[in-house]
């Protein structure tokens, strides 16, 4: 997995590089898994900003099937990116994407980056 590098200097910023060049929403998470919450927070939206611009770009070294794909992983990283920013869950995320999210979610609470509460977002009922 390749590491996200923020540029300097310019006034969009932008990425030189994609935390999962393959677009492994699962591999993406791994990564996150011992940051700190602002870093998270940050990599989060930039990678579903970045992906969200390679699935709508006109590039013609893309493929529809390859823009399809980013643009999935642009959607569950920018789910990711909702939750650790409000601690809200998001409307209509697959179900099994969202457990994803615990092992970062505990280990921010050991860390005391986020409430012991964030955990029962996680129960069944919630």
């Amino acid at each position: 997995m390749k590491r996200l590098e923020l540029r300097a200097g310019g006034s969009s910023g932008g990425i030189n590089e994609m935390i999962s060049d393959n677009y492994n929403f699962e591999k993406f998470l791994e990564d996150m898994r011992d940051k700190n919450l602002p870093e998270i927070q940050l990599l989060a939206s930039t990678e579903a900003r970045e992906a969200e611009r390679l699935s709508s770009s006109s590039s013609k070294g893309i493929e529809k099937a390859t823009k399809m794909r980013i643009g999935y992983y642009s959607k569950r990283v920018g789910e990711f990116a909702f939750f650790m920013r409000s601690g809200i869950k998001p409307g209509g995320i697959d179900e099994r994407d969202f457990e994803l999210y615990r092992p970062i979610c505990e280990k921010l609470v050991e860390k005391g980056q986020f409430k012991p509460d964030i955990l029962n977002r996680f129960e069944k009922s919630a």
